[in-house]
């Protein structure tokens, strides 16, 4: 629930900075209730499963993308067997049988390497489920029998709560001074450890909310 709410929160945040990805997904929402669900009532009564990348392929990326760039992957497992991990400067890493190994999914889900423009919210960068996008995500839900068992609810907390607040709500960032956030600039981040690693906005911002007429 902790993770589900500060996702929520970054995907807010980064639609603040982005007009233009902001109206690209509030589109799809509109069109989705009005022709896909026929209603809000009927969306509220939607599965998980009703709400899948082929109905709302453009949600469904920008839930992906904000789980890249704003939620701390770190998985520990125990080495089942030694091995000589080699790195780019024709050195090896030796590790032994039972060491416990520690994978830092978020500093690769950042690297250059992986993604491009990999710091930047691209909310489109995984539509059409491209696979090469999706091999390369380390998920924060992690992986093989250690999986949460959570993760189906969990994202469809995230893409019903923006569903209902894009469908019903206008909302504009300001700065502390009443200032727009200008667009394309996201609030800085910074880790702080609590049992789990998280992100937290180091600058104060707020939101203005209206309603849709």
């Amino acid at each position: 629930m902790r993770n589900t709410m500060r996702c929520i929160t970054w995907l807010v945040a980064f639609l603040l900075c982005n007009e233009a990805a902001l109206q690209k997904l509030r589109n799809e929402v509109d069109t989705a209730i009005d022709t896909t669900f026929g209603s809000m009532e009927n969306l509220q009564k939607a599965s998980p499963h009703d709400l899948n990348e082929k109905t709302l392929p453009l949600l469904h990326s920008a839930v992906l993308e904000t789980l890249r760039l704003a939620v701390v992957a770190i998985t520990a497992r125990p080495a089942a067997q030694g091995a000589a991990i080699p790195l780019d400067d024709g050195t090896y890493v030796t590790i032994k049988g039972g060491t416990e190994v520690i994978a830092n999914g978020y500093t690769l889900n950042l690297s250059e390497s992986s993604f491009d423009n990999a710091t930047a919210f691209q909310i489109d960068r995984f539509v059409d489920g491209d696979p090469e996008a999706l091999a390369t995500l380390i998920p924060p839900f992690g992986l093989g029998k250690h999986v949460c068992k959570g993760r189906d609810f969990a994202m469809y907390e995230m893409k019903m709560f923006i569903l209902i607040l894009l469908r019903c709500f206008t909302f504009t960032g300001h700065t502390k001074d009443g200032n727009k956030i200008p667009d394309g600039q996201v609030p800085r981040r910074s880790m702080t450890a609590l049992i789990t690693p998280a992100l937290y906005l180091k600058e104060e911002f707020y939101v203005r909310i209206s309603p849709r007429s």
